[in-house]
């Protein structure tokens, strides 16, 4: 079976000094996936590092592999993260003056190559936050 494209997008809040715990407390919603700067990694091979900064991140809840349209599929992970903030938005608008927020997509792609857009309410809004944007595509067609 052939494979198909995996995209998704999530929100992320880092810094040394950021505290999850509190940014969840502040902002109400539960993250995805957080650490804390000093936090133990064990890599491949039994390799040992530490966090080098702290995290706070929402995924979007679309299925990655689902069949979405491909012309606005980035776009719709994007608003999911979105409508996952919406209700903590003000304290995130405020919380993200202090830290390296950043709208991130990921595309593999197995089949053809989607579209990578973002709609003008989705840019104003990662602009209120003053969010990055990070987009990763990693290609794996085979010829």
């Amino acid at each position: 079976m052939d494979k198909i494209n995996e995209i998704y997008a999530y929100f992320r809040l880092s810094g040394v000094d950021l505290d999850p715990d509190e940014i969840t407390a502040k902002v109400g919603i539960e993250p995805t996936e957080t650490w804390k700067t000093g936090d133990l990694i064990i890599r491949p091979k039994g390799r040992r590092v530490t966090r080098k900064f702290s995290l706070w991140k929402v995924k979007s809840k679309l299925d990655p592999l689902g069949e979405l349209d491909p012309t606005e599929v980035l776009d719709l992970h994007v608003e999911s993260v979105f409508e996952q903030l919406e209700p903590g938005w003000e304290s995130l608008v405020k919380i993200c003056r202090d830290y390296d927020a950043l709208i991130c997509g990921v595309v593999y792609v197995y089949t053809d190559m989607p579209a990578i857009c973002l709609t003008k309410e989705n840019i104003k809004k990662i602009s209120e936050l003053n969010a990055g944007i990070d987009i990763d595509v990693y290609a794996r067609i085979k010829e």
